[in-house]
């Protein structure tokens, strides 16, 4: 078993802030999660399920990545993940930058933010490490 890294604690810690930040929308966002049915943020331990179903699963995703495959490839799947994240980062702060969901409440919106940001991290780091490996051969 993998001893825990400094870098797998704080991804700990901030996903349990991440769960936090999105449990705790303010009225007009609280009416969102009823109407549009985000049952799965509507309370802390919901919240936190789902942010840590996310990280956990892309997080394994990446290290089998990492682990399984040739390094190209690997660079290649790695760096299309990274992309789809960093894509959806910039579609979540135009997201949130107006309309109704940008009256949802500072600590909702942070939230998402952050649950995007962790993603970019998890693939980005991943992506680093298997770029500055030497070569390897298909597994």
């Amino acid at each position: 078993m993998q001893k825990l890294s400094f870098s797998n604690i704080l991804l700990m810690v901030l996903a349990i802030t991440d769960a936090w930040l999105l449990s705790h929308p303010n009225i007009i966002g609280r009416l969102g999660v009823l109407i549009y049915d985000y049952g799965f943020i509507a309370t802390f331990p919901k919240a936190l399920l789902t942010v840590g179903a996310t990280l956990g699963l892309s997080y394994l995703v990446a290290k089998y990545v990492q682990n399984n495959m040739e390094t190209t490839r690997a660079k290649l799947v790695l760096g299309l993940l990274l992309v789809a994240c960093l894509l959806m980062w910039v579609s979540t702060y135009f997201k949130f930058s107006a309309g109704t969901y940008a009256l949802t409440g500072k600590p909702f919106i942070f939230g998402n933010h952050l649950l995007v940001f962790l993603l970019v991290l998890i693939f980005g780091q991943s992506f680093l490490k298997v770029s500055s490996q030497t070569p390897k051969s298909g597994v």
